[in-house]
């Protein structure tokens, strides 16, 4: 357990933390707002500086915040590395089709 003097000495964010951190908090995608175990879903739309013909890359694709990411930037027009691990999710092999996804197997864990 943290004493109250510990969060007292903790640093202030650096300037290149809040310049990510307030682009991170300019971008949207697909809330979860419901419990665990149910699907209600809100749809939300990506607020990013992407041009048409962008290239992104998204790694763990596969399945949650990476395959909204995806279908999103998809929407956009542009150029998807999506990354996965072993086999491609099924809701990602959907996406198969698109001549702007690009599919590479990759573990960043080793």
């Amino acid at each position: 357990r943290r004493s109250a003097a510990f969060a007292r000495q903790r640093p202030t964010s650096s300037p290149r933390s809040t310049i990510v951190s307030s682009y991170m908090s300019s971008m949207s995608t697909v809330a979860y707002s419901a419990p665990p175990g149910t699907m209600d879903i809100e749809d939300q739309t990506v607020l990013t500086p992407l041009q048409d013909g962008s290239t992104v890359l998204v790694v763990g694709a596969s399945r949650g915040i990476g395959i909204g990411f995806v279908k999103q930037l998809l929407d956009k027009g542009c150029h998807v590395l999506a990354t996965y691990r072993g086999q491609p999710s099924q809701a990602l092999k959907k996406l198969q089709g698109n001549e702007n996804l690009t599919l590479l197997e990759m573990d960043v864990g080793n």
